[in-house]
């Protein structure tokens, strides 16, 4: 009974997924949201109002045929989007970046990145705003991940309690 509990364990673990998982990896369909509520004081600034984000892309870059759409909101995703822009030109270096007059002088507000075509890999995103000759700035990476390892102990818990439990439901239902 346990060798044939084992069996099971060992083929699950063999046709589990083992690659990582990236953090910034999107395809079509999938996109990241970016919320920041207080941004820190990085220099003094002789600009205008203004904020602007900048994403940048791992090693794979955007080719011919991604698609990416910007969107940033004021507060939060439900507000209507104050700026959209689709980017489709494929570029030989590592980001795009978008400035919009006067967004998130409460120093708040939500970048979302959308996969429209293609895929892409991001490597981090800044978001900057200038008030009042202030520019506050941050710059968070996103870094891969790797995957979850509860599907695992899921399986050993469940074949350890099939082992335990599975010779007393065996016995427990006798046939008349």
């Amino acid at each position: 009974m346990f060798a044939r509990g084992m069996i099971v364990v060992a083929m699950f673990l063999a046709f589990a997924p083992v690659a990582p998982a990236t953090a910034g990896a999107l395809s079509v369909g999938q996109d990241y949201e970016f919320a920041f509520s207080n941004l820190p004081f990085h220099e003094p600034a002789p600009y205008p109002n203004q904020g602007g984000v900048t994403i940048q892309f791992r090693a794979d870059l955007l080719e011919a045929g991604d698609v990416v759409r910007f969107e940033l909101f004021e507060d939060s995703v439900g507000d209507p989007a104050f700026f959209t822009n689709d980017f489709t030109t494929p570029t030989d270096h590592f980001g795009a970046s978008v400035v919009s007059p006067a967004p998130w002088q409460d120093l708040q507000g939500v970048i979302r990145v959308s996969v429209l075509a293609g895929s892409i890999e991001i490597g981090s995103i800044s978001a900057q705003v200038i008030r009042d000759g202030s520019r506050y700035f941050a710059t968070i990476p996103i870094s891969p991940v790797p995957e979850s390892s509860s599907v695992y102990l899921l399986a050993i818990g469940i074949a350890a309690l099939s082992l335990r439990f599975g010779g007393f439901w065996r016995d427990a239902v006798v046939p008349t």
